[in-house]
């Protein structure tokens, strides 16, 4: 893949054209399939294989669509269509902006659950023009852009606060920039996936030597290869559909992941310990092709630019409030909750892991965010 020189003060397309609004810019597996419109489903989970063929799919939702609208747009993702999941909170809250701002000139149709592919399936799908938009985790597409694994990084980011402040300002379109550069694929924005936290069934994980000797779950992704390592912990690579499994069995002692996608999968049944580590967030891109997007006419594209700028804060809102509905509920179903008193620790064991992507993500790119994220 080809190597760019970073200008963080280039003018992006992505930033133009949220600021080309006459308002101005502000800165800022299991589950049901088919389409679907605005009911929720059961349960929510982490991207699988695609459970269904794209032409099933589409078969459904011819069924769900209104037939009305001036522009029908496919919206997919991973994770099933479910009230806790933010996937399906940023998908409903778009989609509700967007009925009301068009009077229904614009409908979207639901395609959750992987029920279009996986992640990486959808992207190279919205890419190649055979899938209309997508909501998707940062993570897969930084195997495709090396600038995306920036926001990857463990124990880099403090809080929500700075994230914003960066996806929504000039590093943010600097791999927004990346992204259309190199795929033809233009991020409308970065809703809330959130913290991702630690569980296992070993003991509470408090400091870094918590970690050692218990055995991790983790993605077949290098950040997150290298960040157990670094804490002391055996990760082993390891598909989401078996975690339930080989945490019943032992296979494995713990895993990683957001609240919201332990929450709804019941592994609140299988484990006895939560820590709140933070150690990365989940950033969801809603995509479109930029093919796809030079076809819509301008006052469309400037209508469905406006819902994504109020649906943003309004979904990051709700993502918050199930966070606290449901960290509750897990505490109720008996799983002690550890705070972390010293993040910094954790911070010091993995910094150094920052610096392996340096020449993949960039000097002037990487520097730019270390500095944000460390400054006052």
């Amino acid at each position: 893949m080809k190597k760019r020189t970073q200008k963080l003060s280039a003018v992006m397309l992505t930033a133009a054209l949220l600021c080309g609004l006459a308002a101005g810019c502000g800165s800022g597996e299991t589950g049901t399939t088919g389409a679907q419109t605005q009911a929720p489903g059961t349960t929510g989970a982490e991207t699988t294989a695609a459970q269904t063929t794209a032409e099933a799919a589409g078969e459904t939702a011819q069924a769900g669509s209104t037939g009305t609208a001036e522009l029908t747009l496919q919206l997919a993702w991973g994770t099933a269509d479910n009230e806790y999941d933010p996937f399906a909170i940023a998908a409903h809250v778009f989609s509700g902006i967007v009925t009301e701002k068009s009077g229904g000139r614009i409908a979207l149709e639901f395609y959750p659950n992987s029920v279009l592919g996986a992640e990486r399936d959808t992207f190279e799908g919205v890419s190649m023009g055979t899938i209309d938009m997508c909501l998707i985790n940062n993570t897969p597409i930084g195997g495709f852009v090396p600038e995306c694994q920036v926001l990857d990084m463990p124990y880099l980011y403090p809080d929500k606060e700075t994230i914003w402040k960066i996806v929504d300002g000039e590093i943010g379109a600097v791999i927004d920039q990346a992204i259309l550069d190199d795929y033809g694929v233009i991020s409308l924005g970065v809703f809330d996936g959130g913290f991702r936290q630690m569980y296992n069934n070993v003991r509470p994980i408090l400091a870094p030597d918590d970690m050692k000797g218990i055995t991790m779950r983790s993605m077949e992704n290098t950040v997150y290869l290298e960040m157990f390592k670094a804490l002391g912990a055996n990760p082993t690579a390891m598909p989401f559909t078996e975690i339930f499994t080989g945490l019943q069995q032992s296979t494995v002692d713990g895993f990683e992941i957001g609240i919201a996608t332990y929450y709804t999968n019941n592994f609140h049944e299988v484990t006895k310990y939560m820590s709140l580590t933070n150690h990365t967030f989940t950033p969801i891109r809603l995509l479109i092709g930029q093919d796809k997007w030079n076809s819509i006419p301008e006052d469309l594209q400037n209508i469905l630019l406006e819902s994504v700028k109020e649906a943003l804060p309004e979904a990051r809102q709700q993502n918050d409030a199930n966070e606290e509905k449901m960290m509750g509920i897990i505490k109720d179903a008996g799983v002690e909750i550890n705070e972390i008193n010293d993040m910094n620790q954790f911070k010091e064991k993995c910094q150094d892991i920052w610096y392996l992507f340096e020449d993949e993500v960039g000097s002037d790119l990487l520097n730019s965010v270390i500095e944000a994220c460390t400054k006052g």
